[in-house]
């Protein structure tokens, strides 16, 4: 059986997408709402449809496209409206479709069940996962319909049937993690069909480069040292630095690249490590995507049963701008460095932690200079000194308190004000959240390494990595896995939401992971980008594959406890990592959903690029496997110009308490103003972020689109280097 799914724009219709390929044995047919002229839709075979849900209202023309025209042109076909898709039927047959008496983003409800084919076998009493701030009115109950399910506290209708036609709609989302039975739903839509096709007799849809992986063990260094030692003064370089060991902190790679393919406004070149002359057999009219996935296909390697993940390929980082890569159409705010750098790797150090060993690795088709490169490489390695890792810091004595010379791109009044507006989206039902975010600007003259050398001390993560190009360095020391791929195919993302300081004692923690574990805001964010990424996952892995392994756990990280979950799939045949990164990007966890009515907010409401903030570090590897972060606790230091930036933010949700969602930020930027503060003015005692004086405040109150100022005063820092 074929279904046609139309998507409305939704970041949980492949989730959908999966469920009905599993349970129908073919693939669901997708299409946007807007995508096909109705007349258009004769010629595709299909044996059902699916309304899949989405933003906005049946009430506007350009949220639901097709989705109200399919009802009065395909009477005799069965249809599911799920969420947007039963208003619109509540809508098509003269109901009227209001706000809910509250905002329904990532909750739980008790429904009471009534007899409908559509829930045959489900007990009288389920609890459903609801995305939805719009409800059909009760009072005002067409009555070609009949309501099959309502919540058990107030009487809403949650799903519906026609009386005459095979048309069915359920307000709640039964492909969410948390709905019960939400496949028997699906499956007995199936059924729902098979019959009535039977009984109405409707039709029914009928040259690579080949390498060689080779590795040469050699006596263990400290990576830093090694990196400071035979990396650091490049054009070009990379560090994908774990600092902590364990399932996602095993392996660190570290070189320089080949050749570099960078994206810059859309434009796309290569660059090779000892020119960057252009001509126009460099400049590139195709997708930079496509450009990757191409490249990779191109090659093939023979690793010899080597345990380590990388084996040469692209190792860099996709800035939330690559965006425009993806035909994702944003108002575009200029960026200063590029929106991608993809570095070529062939030859390169790994160091496992676990086991504690460096290899020295090859990956080109050159055998002979290879191993005269890897002979070469441990010859330097031996003759070069290894220096100590740093401690501790030490300022000379001031008289006043240093300053940091900080503005943020919003101001506190604007981003509270830009919460104030997120409310109003989720009450119109745009979004079911919204990931918020502030840049931080510092004029300061900073060595990026000396930087990164703080940083990557006082706040280890698992997903750290330095990247060095022209004029620009970027730091991170990210904790949160976007995409892990291995060889064979399994895929795994770990998304967090839910953010605390640690305590100043392991009784404190305790409480906060309480705290954590019992909040339901935290749950609601966590909640629906597991959905969304359950979604995203969807479209590049094999039918019922896609499951969440860890529901909510609470991991601990230098100065923050924070909420988490596992969602692992199988890559479908015929898939790369090239194609997940497509579906998936930007990572979901740092927009919010549905994704792209949201990434529309975010961008009118933030106004400027966020560049490598929120895009994703890592590499992809010539066996197919990829691993990539989230790239958030990032900074991109401006050498070349004196400036320092990063981005901090969170999920606004309809809890959401404003002057929270503003510490919240304050929270993670914390390691990182810690880091640059004790790069430029070693280690110092009292923390505080506030005006920098009265004449910035009062000059912020008199326009609201100045820049206010702000200082860090000396912070707390105990222990830092232990």
């Amino acid at each position: 059986m074929t279904t046609l799914l139309i998507d409305n724009y939704d970041s949980y219709t492949y989730i959908i997408y999966q469920y009905l390929w599993e349970i129908n044995g073919e693939r669901p047919i997708v299409i946007k709402n807007n995508s096909f002229h109705i007349d258009e839709l004769s010629n595709i075979p299909f044996d059902n449809i699916v309304i899949s849900p989405g933003p906005g209202t049946p009430d506007n023309p350009e949220d639901v496209g097709l989705s109200m025209e399919v009802l009065e042109r395909f009477r005799d076909t069965p249809i599911l409206g799920v969420c947007l898709g039963l208003q619109c039927m509540g809508k098509h047959f003269g109901g009227i479709v209001k706000k809910a008496p509250m905002e329904m983003h990532g909750k739980y409800s008790e429904l009471i069940i009534h007899d409908s084919p559509l829930f045959k076998g489900l007990p009288e009493f389920i609890n459903v996962v609801r995305y939805h701030s719009l409800i059909v009115e009760r009072e005002s109950f067409p009555e070609h319909l009949s309501c099959t399910a309502e919540t058990k506290d107030q009487g809403l209708v949650m799903a519906l049937e026609h009386k005459t036609q095979p048309f069915y709609g359920v307000q709640f989302h039964p492909e969410s993690i948390g709905t019960e039975y939400g496949k028997e739903i699906f499956r007995n839509f199936k059924n729902i069909s098979d019959y009535w096709i039977r009984t109405k007799r409707l039709p029914v849809a009928s040259k690579k480069t080949k390498r060689k992986f080779t590795t040469l063990e050699t006596q263990w260094k400290d990576p830093e040292s090694v990196f400071e030692n035979l990396f650091l003064n490049q054009t070009y370089s990379f560090w994908l630095d774990s600092s902590k060991t364990g399932y996602n902190g095993r392996y660190s790679f570290m070189g320089l690249p080949e050749y570099i393919i960078e994206a810059h406004n859309k434009k796309i070149r290569f660059i090779t490590t000892s020119s960057e002359t252009i001509n126009k057999s460099q400049i590139i009219s195709t997708d930079l995507f496509g450009i990757l996935k191409e490249s990779l296909l191109n090659e093939e390697i023979e690793s010899n049963g080597s345990l380590i993940p990388f084996k040469g390929g692209f190792i860099g980082y996709l800035g939330y701008e690559s965006t425009m890569h993806l035909n994702i159409e944003l108002n575009e705010y200029p960026l200063e460095y590029p929106e991608s750098l993809q570095m070529w790797v062939e030859k390169f150090l790994t160091f496992d932690h676990q086991e504690n060993k460096l290899y020295l690795c090859y990956a080109g088709p050159d055998l002979e200079s290879g191993n005269q490169w890897l002979l070469n490489t441990r010859e330097k390695l031996n003759k070069k000194e290894t220096k100590n890792k740093l401690r501790f810091l030490v300022t000379k004595e001031v008289n006043e308190t240093p300053r940091l010379d900080l503005t943020l791109s919003q101001s506190r009044e604007i981003y509270l004000d830009n919460i104030s507006k997120i409310k109003n989206y989720l009450k119109s039902g745009d979004t079911y959240e919204v990931c918020l975010s502030n840049e931080f600007r510092i004029k300061a003259h900073i060595n990026s390494f000396e930087l990164y050398k703080v940083l990557r001390i006082s706040n280890p993560a698992p997903y750290s990595a330095y990247i060095q190009m022209p004029g620009t360095a970027i730091l991170s020391s990210s904790p949160e896995c976007f995409i892990t791929l291995d060889k064979s195919g399994n895929i795994r993302s770990e998304p967090i939401k839910g953010t605390r300081s640690k305590g100043k004692s392991e009784n404190e923690n305790m409480e906060i992971r309480k705290s954590l574990a019992e909040s339901e805001k935290d749950h609601s964010e966590l909640l629906m980008i597991i959905d969304l990424i359950r979604n995203d996952l969807s479209m590049s892995c094999e039918k019922g594959t896609v499951n969440v392994c860890d529901f909510m756990k609470i991991t601990e990280y230098a100065t923050v406890l924070q909420l988490s979950s596992v969602i692992e799939g199988k890559l479908r045949e015929g898939t790369t990592a090239v194609d997940v990164l497509k579906s998936a990007f930007p990572g979901g966890s740092i927009t919010g959903a549905p994704k792209f009515r949201t990434m529309q907010i975010i961008n009118s409401l933030e106004k400027r690029p966020r560049g490598v903030y929120t895009g994703s570090i890592g590499y992809l590897s010539i066996d197919h496997a990829a691993d990539f972060n989230i790239a958030i606790r990032t900074i991109v230091n401006h050498e070349n110009r004196s400036e320092v930036s990063f981005g901090s933010g969170g999920a606004v949700i309809a809890e959401s308490n404003p002057e929270e969602e503003y510490k919240e930020i304050l929270v993670k930027a914390y390691a990182l103003l810690r880091a640059i503060y004790l790069t430029k003015f070693g280690k110092f005692e009292n923390y505080k972020i506030g005006p920098a004086d009265d004449k910035a405040d009062n000059e912020k109150k008199s326009d609201a689109t100045t820049q206010q100022k702000y200082m860090i005063k000396k912070p707390d820092l105990e222990n830092i280097f232990q």
